[in-house]
């Protein structure tokens, strides 16, 4: 069987999935919510949420998360994924921050980047959140494979967002 690097998996990760299990704590516990991020170098994720949403109003207070990207639709045997500790916070919502944000996941949104742009001004509880990613990990797949341990390999965040970067620029 062959097996893929650590750091060539999480690379791979990033690029084809765009969703993230963001989990953060509040007064009335741990929370988790799915968004829709961009990655960005050396080492974000962008998202888009409702300030008052709860991992919002968390994260204002408590800006430790962790979160966890993987494709849902795999089987068993293809499962993988990243998994990551940082800090989040509500950014200033800079034009170029939002536009860079949008540009990225253009082929996501409903609307063309100018009306998505418009539509985020318009709504005053709209804010762009920036996850610092500290620390990222990605299942260890020859232990899982040859001896179904579940284990967790560590991923160099800066060469993994480098990576990931470096498919923008084409």
């Amino acid at each position: 069987m062959d097996y893929l690097e650590s750091a060539e998996r999480s690379v791979s990760i990033l690029r084809a999935n765009r969703y993230v299990a963001l989990a953060t704590h509040d007064e009335q516990g741990p929370w988790a919510a799915v968004v829709g991020f961009v990655p960005v170098a050396p080492h974000y994720l962008y998202f888009v949420s409702r300030n008052c949403s709860r991992h919002g109003a968390a994260v204002l207070r408590n800006p430790e998360v962790s979160g966890a990207i993987y494709d849902s639709t795999s089987t068993l045997e293809e499962a993988d994924g990243i998994q990551f500790s940082g800090s989040c916070r509500e950014t200033d919502g800079s034009e170029s921050l939002l536009r860079l944000f949008l540009d990225r996941a253009a082929d996501s949104l409903a609307d063309p980047v100018d009306e998505e742009l418009a539509a985020f001004r318009a709504n005053e509880e709209f804010r762009l959140y920036e996850i610092t990613v500290r620390e990222a990990y990605v299942l260890d797949q020859r232990e899982w494979i040859e001896r179904g341990i579940d284990t967790r390999q560590r991923v160099d965040v800066a060469a993994l967002f480098a990576a990931v970067e470096s498919g923008y620029a084409r």
